[in-house]
């Protein structure tokens, strides 16, 4: 399955590290590209966690969600996804 990642830049547009599949449903974790929230760095310098259902793509942060006084809020990696 190709997966839709973020803006290409020097990571890419995105990683898939592990992926599940159940009662139809293909759900792969692992990382996407985002804008910078910096106007001065270049566009998608930034990698975030993130997770794609049936080839759909959702960030598990949304810097709209996260307080203006916290930095590099985008930083790190979906690993691992368990379906029970």
């Amino acid at each position: 399955m190709d997966l839709p990642g973020g803006p290409l830049n020097s990571w890419g547009t995105g990683t898939g590290y592990d992926v599940r599949a159940k009662d139809g449903n293909v759900v792969v974790v692992g990382v996407a590209t985002v804008e910078s929230p910096d106007p001065a760095t270049p566009e998608g310098s930034y990698i975030t966690p993130c997770y794609w259902l049936n080839g759909e793509l959702h960030f598990l942060v949304d810097q709209y969600d996260v307080p203006e006084e916290i930095e590099r809020w985008m930083d790190g990696y979906a690993r691992g996804v368990f379906i029970e």
